[in-house]
């Protein structure tokens, strides 16, 4: 998310994800891709009109989804 998606990007870590956007009400689930899976968390932001969804895995962003409101 910079610039509304340039704070934070894939590929970064959850504690710079934490730092810079504040931590919200996360939500924990398993991520299964193939054969691959982790335990994953699930953050929701609301900035300007807009709900991003930002997926971590193994301490690191993964995905990130936005969506107008």
């Amino acid at each position: 998310m910079r610039s509304s998606y340039e704070l934070v990007s894939v590929g970064d870590s959850e504690s710079d994800l934490l730092r810079k956007m504040g931590k919200s009400y996360p939500r924990y689930f398993k991520h299964r891709d193939g054969r691959y899976s982790c335990s994953a968390t699930e953050y929701v932001y609301e900035i300007d009109m807009q709900i991003y969804t930002v997926w971590v895995c193994n301490g690191k962003i993964f995905k990130i989804d936005v969506n107008s409101k």
